[in-house]
C-alpha cells in the first residue's frame, strides 16, 4: 500500500514538471475550441485539486510517522496563516484564488519531502526538469526564426506568444510561456543544476555545456532585466565562494566588473537602443513609482494590518487581474501586504532553512538556483505569477530535502 500511494506521487510529480510549463499553451489551445471559460480554466489546472489531496493524505503521514522536521513545521505554519486569512477576506472567492497563487506551491514542496522516493526517483525528476527545460530554451531560440504572431495561424489568440511583448524594436521571446519573465526566470534553476551537474545529470562535458548555452541564450532572449539580475548575481556569489581564498582571482573579477559597469554605463549614454534595452521603455518608472506606492500604503496601514496582511490576492498578480489591490512589482512587498510582516519572517526564515538545508545536502545547483529567483523576486512577482517555476523549483526542493530514507520506509 505504502509503495503503491508513494508511485503516485512520484508519477503526479512528474506530471508537474513536464506539463506546467506548457500549462498556458494549452488553456489557449483549449480555449481556441471554443470551450467555456470555466471548462478550460478547470482542465488547465486539473493537478491544483489532485495536489491539494496528495497533500492532505502526506499530511495524515507526518502526523502517523511523528516526523521531526523544523522545515516542515514552518511550511505548515506558512500555509496556516494563509488559511487564517480567509477570516479577515472581504471577498473569499479572490481570498482562495490568492491561496492559488501565492501559497499552493509549498504543498508541492510539503508532499515532495514526506513521501520515501528513493535516489533513482530523485534524480528522474531532475532529469525530466533539465530536458523539459531544454526544449522551453530551444522554443525561445527557435521562435526568433519565425514570424511574429505566428501562434495565431494556427488559431491561437492574439494576444499569447511571441510577437506581444518587445523592447525597442526586438521582440522578446516567450516560448510556451505566458509572458518573458517567467520565461527567464523559469529557466534560472535549470541553468544552476546543469553548473554543478547535480547527481551527474548530463553524462558528459559536451552535453553539460551545450545544455549550459541553450539555456542561457533562453535567459538572454527573453530580455528579462529581473532574470539577468538574478543569474548574474548567482553567479557572482558562485565565483566569490569558490575563489575565497585566491585574491588575485577574485581582484580580476572586481577589475572585470568594474570596467563592465563604466562600458555599460558610457553605452547607456551613448545609444538609445541600449538606453531602451535596460529601461524598457516606461516599464523602469512605472516599477520605481509601484515599489514608491507601495512603501507609502504599508505605512498607512493600521497595526494589525501590518502584523497580518490585508488578506491573499489583495496585491500582486491578482491587483492586475481584477484591476484593483496594490501592483507591488515585487514579490516580497506582495508577502508583506497580502500576509503581514508575521508571514513575511516566517518565508524569510523557509529561505535560510532550505538554503542551510542545501548547503548540508552539497546541493549548490538548487542553491544558488533559489538564490537566483530570490533577487529575481525583489523586482517582480515570481513565485507567484510564474507556476512554471514556483512549483518545479520546490518540487526539486523538497526532493532533495526529503527526510525519510527509502530502505525504511518503504516495508
Amino acid at each position: 500500500m505504502r509503495k503503491g500511494l508513494t508511485k503516485i506521487n512520484f508519477f503526479f510529480l512528474l506530471a508537474i514538471i513536464v506539463y506546467i510549463p506548457f500549462q498556458s499553451l494549452a488553456a489557449e489551445i483549449l480555449s481556441s475550441f471554443g470551450l467555456n471559460s470555466s471548462l478550460v480554466f478547470w482542465v488547465s489546472h486539473f493537478y491544483e485539486p489532485i495536489l491539494l489531496i496528495l497533500a492532505l493524505i502526506s499530511f495524515i503521514i507526518f502526523l502517523t510517522k511523528k516526523i521531526s522536521a523544523p522545515l516542515i513545521y514552518l511550511v505548515l505554519a506558512i500555509l496556516l496563516l494563509g488559511l487564517c486569512s480567509f477570516l479577515w477576506s472581504h471577498d473569499i472567492g479572490r481570498s482562495l484564488e490568492g491561496f492559488r497563487f501565492t501559497l499552493l506551491f509549498l504543498a508541492g514542496l510539503f508532499v515532495a519531502m514526506v513521501w520515501p522516493f528513493s535516489q533513482e526517483e530523485k534524480n528522474k525528476l531532475g532529469k525530466v526538469f533539465i530536458l523539459v527545460s531544454l526544449i522551453v530554451a530551444l522554443g525561445a531560440i527557435l521562435e526568433r526564426f519565425l514570424p511574429s504572431h505566428y501562434w495565431q495561424m494556427i488559431g491561437l489568440s492574439y494576444d499569447f506568444g511571441y510577437g506581444n511583448f518587445m523592447v525597442g524594436n526586438f521582440f522578446r521571446s516567450l516560448s510556451f510561456l505566458g509572458g518573458p519573465n517567467q520565461l527567464g526566470s523559469y529557466l534560472l534553476p535549470a541553468f544552476f543544476i546543469a553548473l554543478f551537474n547535480l547527481n551527474k545529470l548530463l553524462s558528459s562535458r559536451k552535453s553539460q555545456c551545450f545544455v549550459l548555452i541553450t539555456l542561457f541564450l533562453g535567459i538572454f532572449l527573453s530580455m528579462s532585466r529581473a532574470a539577468f539580475i538574478g543569474l548574474a548575481f548567482g553567479l557572482l556569489i558562485y565565483i566569490i565562494s569558490v575563489n575565497i581564498k585566491r585574491w588575485k582571482i577574485l581582484l580580476t573579477v572586481v577589475f572585470g566588473l568594474s570596467l563592465l559597469i563604466l562600458f555599460s554605463y558610457q553605452l547607456y549614454n551613448s545609444s538609445l537602443i541600449f538606453k531602451d534595452f535596460i529601461i524598457h521603455g516606461q516599464s523602469q518608472f512605472l516599477h520605481l513609482t509601484a515599489l514608491q506606492s507601495s512603501w507609502q500604503y504599508f505605512k498607512e496601514l493600521d497595526i494589525f494590518d501590518k502584523i497580518f496582511g490585508i488578506g491573499l490576492g489583495t496585491a500582486g498578480p491578482l491587483a492586475v487581474k481584477y484591476g484593483e489591490g496594490i501592483v507591488s512589482e515585487s514579490w516580497f512587498f506582495q508577502i508583506i501586504f497580502e500576509m503581514g510582516v508575521a508571514g513575511f519572517i516566517l518565508w524569510l526564515t523557509l529561505f535560510v532553512l532550505i538554503l542551510i538545508g542545501l548547503v548540508r545536502k552539497k546541493m549548490f545547483g538548487l542553491f544558488y538556483a533559489l538564490i537566483s529567483v530570490i533577487i529575481t523576486s525583489l523586482f517582480l512577482h515570481t513565485l507567484a505569477d510564474n507556476p512554471a517555476l514556483s512549483y518545479s523549483l520546490f518540487i526539486l526542493i523538497g526532493l532533495s530535502l526529503n527526510h525519510t530514507k527509502y530502505e525504511e520506509n518503504t516495508n
